[in-house]
C-alpha cells in the first residue's frame, strides 16, 4: 500500500541529512562518565557556545546512523537516557539547548515501531533523549537546525515524539543557567497548562522558534494571553524560522510543464476526480488523445506523480493510471525522493483545510525551496510562509482549483493573468520562462545564519 509523499518519504529524508555538516555526538553508555559528550564539551573552545538537541525519540538518531558522514561521528548507536542527560544539564555543560517540540499530553503511541499505534493501553513513553553536543558556529549550525526542523514539520499527535512524563528534564533545564530555544510545530498545542507549567521555570531565559511567521503570530498571541496573569511571558521572545538547507545534490528540471508532484497530505480525492474530469474533456490540453474512451499519451504527456507509502484507502481512477498521466512511486529512498521532487516541474499543495496557513507549518514548503522546484502557491500560502521568493512560486487565484490552474500552465498562460487579466503583485513568474532562481535558497540561509548569530551569541 503506498502512502502519498511526505508522512514517511520527507520525514527520513530530513533526518538523514544530519550526516551532512560537522556536529559532535552525545550517545549513551551505562555509565555516566562514559558519555562522550563529556570529554567533548570539556575541549569545546570558550569563543562557541556549546549546544544540546534534545528529543524525547531515538527516531533521529537510528535514521541519521544510516549515513556514512555522521557514523564516522557516532560513538555509540544509542540515544542518552533521561538519566544521564540530567545531570548534564544541571552541570552546565551547555550554553545553549534546543528542546523539541514544546508540547505535552498528546496519545501515547509506541516509539520501537516509529509508526501509529492504536493497541489497547496505548504504547510506552520513550525513556531515551537524543542529545547533539556541537561547538556551534552560525554558518555550521543553521543547516544543522534546518534539518532537525524539516523532520519536525512532519509531527502529528500520531508521532511519538512529545515530552509527556518528561518533567525531570524540565526540571533539570529550570536548575541550569543554559538558555533555552523551544521548536514548535502544531501551534495550536501550544496553549495547554501542560506546556505552560514546562516552560515555567525557564521562563526568563527561553526563546520560541516558530517554522513561519504566520505560526509564530500564533505563539505570540498565546504568550500575550498568559501574560495578562503573569507579565512575565510578555519577555518570552518568538523567532520564525525557515527549515531551509542545502541538499546532497542537484537536478535539472525540464523547461516543459510535464511532471507535476501533489504534495500536499489533504485533498487527494479531489484533485484525482478534478484531473480525470479534465482530461477526458480536453485531453489535447494534456497531451493526450482519446481513442474508443482510452487515454492514449502523445510526447508532451502531463504526468502526476505520487511518491511514499499509502496509510489511507485512496482509489485512484483507472484512466490515469493505465495512460500513464499518474506514476506511483513507492519504497524510495532519501536520495531518490528529493531526486524525484528536483525533476518536477511544479509542487501542488493541495491543502484541504486552513490549518496550514493558520496554525501549522507545512513541509511541503520548504521541500519545494530545496529541491529547487516552484510551488502552485495561493495568496494565503504566501502571506504564511514569507520567506518565498517570487520566483519560487506560480500564483493561482484561490477560486481556482489546482488543476484548472495546471492547465492554464499547460496552455502557456499565467494562471492569474487568465483570471484578472494582469500579473498578481506577488508573483513575478512568466509562463515559459526559467522560473527558479537559486538566490531563493542562499537568501534563506543567510538569514538563519543571522538569526542563530542572534540566538546562539
Amino acid at each position: 500500500m503506498l502512502l502519498l509523499l511526505w508522512k514517511r518519504a520527507l520525514l527520513l529524508a530530513a533526518a538523514g541529512l544530519l550526516g551532512l555538516w560537522s556536529l559532535f555526538t552525545a550517545t549513551t553508555s551505562d555509565s555516566l562518565h562514559s558519555l562522550p559528550a563529556l570529554d567533548r564539551l570539556s575541549n569545546l573552545g570558550k569563543d562557541k557556545p556549546r549546544v544540546a538537541i534534545l528529543e524525547p525519540t531515538s527516531y533521529h538518531s537510528g535514521v541519521a546512523g544510516e549515513w556514512t558522514e555522521l557514523e564516522q561521528l557516532l560513538q555509540e548507536p544509542e540515544p542518552a537516557r533521561i538519566e544521564e542527560v540530567k545531570p548534564l544539564l544541571e552541570a552546565n555543560m551547555f550554553d545553549v539547548v534546543i528542546v523539541n517540540t514544546c508540547r505535552s499530553s498528546l496519545p501515547h503511541y509506541t516509539p520501537s515501531s516509529r509508526r501509529r499505534s492504536r493497541h489497547q493501553g496505548g504504547g510506552k513513553n520513550c525513556d531515551r533523549l537524543v542529545v547533539h553536543a556541537a561547538s556551534a558556529t552560525p554558518q555550521t549550525f543553521a543547516p544543522l537546525i534546518s534539518s532537525y526542523l524539516e523532520s519536525f514539520s512532519q509531527l502529528t499527535p500520531g508521532d511519538d515524539k512529545f515530552w509527556h512524563n518528561h518533567d525531570s528534564i524540565w526540571a533539570a533545564l529550570g536548575n541550569s543557567t543554559a538558555r533555552v530555544l523551544c521548536t514548535l510545530h502544531e501551534g495550536e498545542y501550544f496553549g495547554r497548562d501542560e506546556v505552560k507549567a514546562h516552560l515555567l521555570p525557564v521562563r526568563d531565559r527561553v526563546s520560541m522558534l516558530a517554522l513561519g511567521a504566520h505560526t509564530a503570530h500564533l505563539l505570540r498571541r498565546q504568550l500575550q494571553r498568559w501574560a495578562k496573569d503573569e507579565w512575565e511571558w510578555e519577555g518570552v521572545q518568538v523567532y520564525d524560522y525557515a527549515p531551509v538547507f542545502t541538499l546532497p545534490l542537484s537536478v535539472r528540471r525540464k523547461e516543459p510543464v510535464s511532471f507535476i508532484e501533489e504534495q500536499g497530505n489533504r485533498d487527494y480525492e479531489g484533485l484525482l476526480s478534478d484531473l480525470e474530469r479534465s482530461i477526458m474533456a480536453n485531453p489535447e490540453d494534456w497531451g493526450y488523445v482519446l481513442s474508443d474512451g482510452k487515454l492514449a499519451p502523445q510526447d508532451d504527456a502531463f504526468t502526476l506523480h505520487l511518491v511514499g507509502m499509502k496509510e489511507q484507502d485512496l482509489q485512484f481512477p483507472s484512466a490515469l493510471v493505465d495512460s500513464g498521466a499518474l506514476k506511483l512511486h513507492e519504497g524510495v529512498d532519501t536520495l531518490e525522493y528529493y531526486r524525484l521532487i528536483g525533476q518536477m516541474d511544479i509542487i501542488v499543495p493541495a491543502f484541504r483545510n486552513e490549518r496550514y496557513v493558520t496554525e501549522r507549518a507545512s513541509a511541503s514548503i520548504p521541500a519545494a525551496v530545496m529541491a529547487q522546484t516552484p510551488l502552485l502557491a495561493t495568496v494565503p500560502i504566501v502571506e504564511a510562509y514569507t520567506y518565498l521568493d517570487p520566483s519560487a512560486y506560480v500564483l493561482r487565484p484561490m477560486g481556482m482549483r489546482p488543476v484548472e490552474a495546471l492547465r492554464h500552465l499547460r496552455l502557456g498562460q499565467d494562471p492569474w493573468v487568465a483570471a484578472f487579466g494582469e500579473a498578481a503583485a506577488q508573483s513575478t513568474h512568466k509562463a515559459g520562462k526559467k522560473w527558479w532562481s537559486p538566490s531563493t535558497v542562499r537568501r534563506v540561509q543567510k538569514d538563519n545564519e543571522r538569526l542563530f548569530r542572534k540566538l546562539l551569541y
